[in-house]
């Protein structure tokens, strides 16, 4: 079991080099998006400045969108590391190797 568990922390991470790498290639920002009336706008928010992002540039929304699903990705795999590195300590502490 601890076998497999180190392994499983090797993918990890290194799952998490991929995504960082990805994130690096997306353009700074992030995505808000907001209503009016019954259209939706697109608002690019950089360092808590909004600048709307008109329909002809859907490409970055997409973008900051895709950022957004990788960030939150990213968070996930962060905590699947912490629980994988706190499993494999509680086996050390209790000398379970």
């Amino acid at each position: 079991m601890k076998e497999e568990m180190e392994q499983a922390l090797v993918l990890v991470k290194g799952q998490i080099g991929i995504l960082q790498d990805a994130i690096a290639a997306l353009p700074p920002g992030k995505l808000v998006c907001a209503r009016n009336g019954s259209w939706i706008k697109w608002y690019w928010d950089e360092s808590h400045s909004q600048t709307y992002i008109p329909k002809w540039n859907r490409a970055l929304a997409e973008q900051l969108a895709e950022k957004a699903c990788k960030e939150q990705k990213l968070v996930d795999l962060e905590n699947k590391r912490a629980a994988i590195c706190a499993y494999l300590d509680v086996r050390k502490t209790l000398k379970l190797e």
